[in-house]
């Protein structure tokens, strides 16, 4: 049995703690593909596209992981709905 609400209390402290780190948001991300929230999963990739710094120069940086992020949700969300996980 997966247990999503764990998850979800897990994924709120993550992302309140590492907002900016990649790893963080990508697990979050996929937790919340899994259960079922796509939607949600695409709002956690793109909020960490709103903390880029455009005067560090790592938006175009983030925008590439957050394209790649948003594929392997899309693949999840597919794979659920069908029944893979």
């Amino acid at each position: 049995v997966k247990r999503f609400d764990v998850a979800a209390k897990s994924a709120a402290h993550l992302l309140a703690r590492h907002p900016h780190d990649f790893r963080a948001v990508t697990a979050v991300a996929r937790s919340e593909a899994l259960a079922g929230r796509p939607e949600r999963a695409k709002d956690v990739a793109t909020g960490y596209l709103r903390t880029a710094d455009p005067r560090a120069g790592d938006a175009a940086a983030k925008a590439a992981r957050v394209d790649r992020l948003l594929a392997e949700v899309e693949t999840l969300s597919g794979l659920r709905k069908v029944g893979g996980l």
